[in-house]
């Protein structure tokens, strides 16, 4: 029995003739997807010199949007308040006097914050336009907002199959008219692509004809905000082996875990100075 071992030297060399003779192709693949939970971030905000009149107009203005929220049937582990935050703007007085000219710093106004973190999921999605149009009535403005899905994993593994599709139509269209057939994939990697932060979109209402065009696609004219799209991008790098256009192509076939073992296994000599086995004793017929 013979077992050929494979040095690391051996196997890089092979490697490169490999990729001698191989096409290396960037994937791509987007997915959108529909969100089902969105978070945003409400502030209320008013800056007056008398800090005792400042604080009841951003107190109203959070107990308008608790009452929204209440209307829309938001739970309440879902809309957070956050602390009241207050900052003095200082601004700097000259005056002469007997002692010459000095300058004095004094608190001029107050700037005085807070913010209610909301989050919609669910049924409650179908809502946000209309939410959000009352949310904003109440004199607040919105921060920001993130757009989540619940099945990412399952968006993203359909965008890898894409990119692979995407990888092997580019390889093919890139070697046709050429004496060489796609081979097998010699390695796989997969690039980081950043996750972009997806914006809501505002529609404003339309007049004329992309009215008519509004009202047949059946989009509802009133929905003035409408929840953003998630975008899940994968780019993959593969490098295929080119096999010469005569040689017909044999998908590799996944080896079971007894040929592995047996592939990876290094096989001892046997010691020479055992003595042999002795020959069986044939008994002689009695004469």
């Amino acid at each position: 029995f013979l077992c050929t071992v494979m040095s690391t030297s051996e196997s890089g060399q092979i490697f490169l003739e490999l990729k001698k003779r191989s096409i290396d192709i960037t994937g791509e693949s987007e997915v959108i997807v529909v969100p089902d939970r969105v978070c945003f971030t409400l502030r209320a905000e008013h800056l007056d010199n008398d800090l005792t009149k400042t604080t009841p107009v951003v107190e109203e203005i959070i107990s308008k949007i608790m009452g929204v929220a209440r209307k829309f049937h938001i739970p309440a582990r879902c809309v957070q308040t956050d602390n009241l935050r207050i900052q003095p703007q200082i601004e700097e007085v000259s005056s002469s006097g007997f002692m010459g000219r000095t300058r004095t710093k004094r608190v001029s106004k107050f700037f005085v914050t807070k913010s209610v973190n909301v989050i919609l999921e669910g049924e409650l999605m179908a809502q946000y336009s209309n939410a959000m149009q009352e949310f904003l009535q109440t004199g607040c403005l919105v921060d920001g907002e993130r757009y989540e899905t619940s099945h990412l994993f399952e968006h993203r593994t359909r965008a890898r199959q894409m990119a692979i599709q995407n990888a092997v139509a580019k390889a093919t269209a890139l070697i046709e008219g050429l004496p060489v057939t796609l081979g097998a994939p010699i390695y796989i990697q997969e690039m980081p692509a950043p996750q972009p932060a997806p914006q809501a979109r505002f529609r404003p209402r339309q007049t004329g004809f992309k009215a008519m065009l509004s009202s047949s696609l059946d989009i509802d004219d009133e929905s003035i905000f409408v929840p953003g799209t998630i975008s899940v991008p994968v780019d993959v790098r593969v490098l295929f082996e080119l096999l010469p256009a005569d040689a017909p192509f044999h998908a590799p076939i996944p080896a079971t875990r007894e040929e592995e073992i047996a592939e990876s296994a290094v096989m001892l000599p046997v010691p020479t100075n055992q003595p042999a086995p002795a020959a069986p004793v044939v008994p002689t017929p009695a004469q």
